[in-house]
């Protein structure tokens, strides 16, 4: 999913675990960090952008196969520390915000995206990603132009002002916090208000190299998916003939 869904979804869920099991609602601190660890992972564009200087984002813009941000393995040393900050009553809230952001970003990961989520990597091959029948195949601007149509980008639009809403209605609880609540408000704004860039009209084209190009290329990948998205390749390369195919 886009950074307007992560960073609002993972903020969400985390004032209604602090609010409904803990009985507090998050303060500027807790509210800044869920926001911005929901979008954590992504920082792997980042690493892209760097070995990738000046290319476009197109289909070779993968980053869920490749990094360790978008393996939840990576993680666990993280769940394994909250556990211990909560028994030892080190900045429990804190911790949580950090890992329940992480993992609420692999979570949304599952669904209409471009390959979805490994959950057993760097062991496992099965890809986890639900409603994606319009998306799945595609990375990069391609998948932005067409996750743009589905009724997750609207929702997580949704999503983003109900999180503007809570961040107005709970900041004059804590007044001390009230620059934490401004930044988050201003931070959310930001990537709300980008989210809408328009997409460049050559990317709602078919890529040059195909959709399912990674599939195609990593026969490893390929042979571990699912029958079910194995008949969705092949029903696709019936009307849409590529080099190369499986």
């Amino acid at each position: 999913m886009n950074g307007t869904s992560h960073a609002s979804y993972s903020f969400l869920i985390f004032t209604c675990v602090s609010f409904f099991v803990f009985g507090r609602l998050p303060n500027g601190t807790l509210s800044v960090l869920a926001l911005a660890m929901g979008m954590f992972p992504d920082i792997d564009a980042i690493f892209w952008v760097i070995r990738n200087p000046g290319k476009k984002m197109g289909s070779s813009f993968q980053h869920h196969l490749m990094y360790p941000t978008h393996k939840p393995v990576t993680y666990v040393p993280l769940v394994a520390w909250t556990i211990l900050a909560f028994l030892l009553d080190i900045i429990p809230m804190q911790s949580l915000a950090v890992t329940m952001g992480i993992y609420c970003h692999l979570v949304f990961d599952s669904i209409s995206c471009g390959d979805g989520m490994n959950w057993g990597a760097p062991w496992g091959h099965r890809f986890i990603n639900l409603f994606s029948s319009a998306t799945d195949g595609y990375h990069g601007m391609y998948w932005n132009a067409r996750f743009r149509k589905t009724v997750f980008f609207k929702l997580g639009n949704i999503a983003a002002v109900g999180s503007f809403i809570l961040l107005v209605l709970i900041a004059p609880i804590y007044p001390g916090d009230l620059g934490w609540f401004l930044f988050a408000l201003a931070g959310l704004g930001f990537i709300f208000v980008t989210g809408f860039k328009p997409v460049p009209a050559e990317y709602a084209a078919e890529p040059p190299e195909g959709r399912y190009h990674d599939y195609r290329r990593l026969p490893d990948y390929y042979e571990h998916l699912p029958q079910k998205m194995k008949d969705r390749i092949r029903a696709w390369q019936e009307t849409h003939p590529t080099k190369g195919t499986p």
